[in-house]
């Protein structure tokens, strides 16, 4: 859930501009939606609720919704795919008892259903696999959360926090290394030189590092933005206006210019650049 402070920016923002999005639910129970619902509690306004999209799969569902409105860690993405496992595990289950069996390719349908760069991907059937693509992190780090959610919860959370990785909360509730290094009687009078293909990890070292990932955060966002804004130039607003109330016009231009202006603002940063 949001903090405090957010969770009033969000309800002032439902104040003005009314709930955009619905609470979505699934089986009478919320799958999306609990800070907008008690953001509406303290706007004073009426929530609106939708039937989720679920496609077959809740937990997928959970995870394509909430995965990219934060910035999470590489450690808080393998924390959220080691808490999906138990999800996934009953919901093959449950496909296993209603079909008699469960296919490799049902899972392949999911999970690109919601997470569209995992096409062309090989998905396999395990939960562990699925958790990993899920959130983009490899099984073994799943593993090791699974591990550290196992031996000890409060460490677990910390790595939800983004307080500790989860290479780190591995080492101490297992009591030794992720990566053991060998230490040769040469390195341990410190006469050994350094190999000449060994990186330097200086400060220039680490801000190219964060530099690639902020690169392929910008990229990744763009390429969202792009995809999902084909088709708008297309839209009959003709057709569509006479089914909007007043507040919701208004409310889709107040969004529509929010959106134009951040945008803009991105432009102008990268072309003083050039």
């Amino acid at each position: 859930m949001m903090g405090g402070a957010d969770l009033n920016l969000l309800a002032d923002d439902i104040k003005q501009h009314g709930l955009i999005e619905p609470i979505l639910l699934y089986e009478g129970k919320i799958i999306d939606g609990r800070n907008r619902l008690e953001a509406c509690r303290l706007a004073g306004k009426d929530p609106r609720f939708d039937d989720a999209p679920v496609n077959g799969s809740p937990a997928l569902f959970v995870i394509s919704k909430n995965l990219h409105r934060r910035h999470l860690t590489t450690s808080q993405r393998a924390a959220i795919g080691a808490s999906l496992m138990p999800m996934l595990r009953k919901e093959a289950k449950e496909r296993q008892q209603r079909a008699g069996r469960e296919r490799h390719g049902d899972h392949q349908k999911q999970l690109q259903a919601f997470l569209p760069e995992a096409k062309g991907t090989r998905i396999k059937g395990q939960a562990r696999d699925m958790a990993g693509q899920a959130v983009q992190v490899g099984g073994r780090t799943i593993s090791e959360a699974v591990t550290v959610k196992n031996r000890d919860p409060e460490e677990f959370n910390r790595v939800l926090r983004g307080e500790t990785t989860v290479g780190k909360a591995y080492e101490k509730v297992t009591g030794r290394e992720k990566h053991p290094v060998k230490i040769t009687a040469a390195k341990a009078t410190g006469i050994v030189p350094k190999s000449p293909t060994q990186k330097a990890f200086t400060s220039e070292y680490w801000m190219n590092r964060r530099g690639n990932a902020a690169k392929r955060t910008m990229i990744d966002v763009l390429s969202r933005v792009r995809g999902l804004c084909r088709g708008v130039a297309e839209l009959d607003v003709q057709l569509i206006a006479p089914m909007l109330t007043k507040e919701e016009k208004q409310t889709w231009i107040a969004i529509s210019r929010e959106t134009s202006k951040e945008l803009r603002i991105l432009a102008n940063r990268l072309r003083v650049t050039i």
